[in-house]
């Protein structure tokens, strides 16, 4: 019975550990790295559209510096700013989610724009940024 209570606390204290290391993870910072593609809003839902597979390969999880023009403003529920550039097909387009510190600093929607973040992939209708930032002109 002690051995089984002592493997027991020594797996708790390994797994408080690997959780405590994770949690405590430095995160990428997103506007210092450079982008590792410079694509338009529309051609990149258009790579998701014909072949996520392939678009994974090519975006997912890299830093993207994505131009279009923004079609929706919006919160999340962080609060965070999102925006939404258009692409041609109507019923998509390019979702970023800005970081905390970004704000609506006058963005307008039918206003073209650079937006800097990290691919994160297709869900049912958009193609998902998150940690981004604004690209000043």
């Amino acid at each position: 019975m002690k051995k089984i209570i002592g493997a027991l606390v020594v797996v708790a204290l390994v797994g408080g550990f690997v959780a405590y290391k994770m949690y405590n993870k430095p995160h990428r910072d997103i506007d210092a790295e450079e982008a590792t593609a410079v694509v338009t809003a529309e051609r990149l839902f258009m790579d998701y559209s014909e072949s996520e597979e392939k678009s994974n390969n090519m975006y997912l999880d890299k830093v993207l510096e994505v131009t279009g023009t923004i079609s929706e403003l919006s919160e999340n529920a962080n609060g965070n700013l999102t925006v939404l550039l258009a692409s041609a097909e109507a019923m998509g387009g390019v979702s970023a989610t800005c970081d905390a510190s970004v704000e609506n600093a006058g963005l307008e929607v039918g206003q073209l724009v650079r937006i800097k973040g990290r691919c994160t992939g297709l869900n049912m209708f958009d193609v998902e940024m998150s940690n981004c930032f604004i690209v000043e002109e």
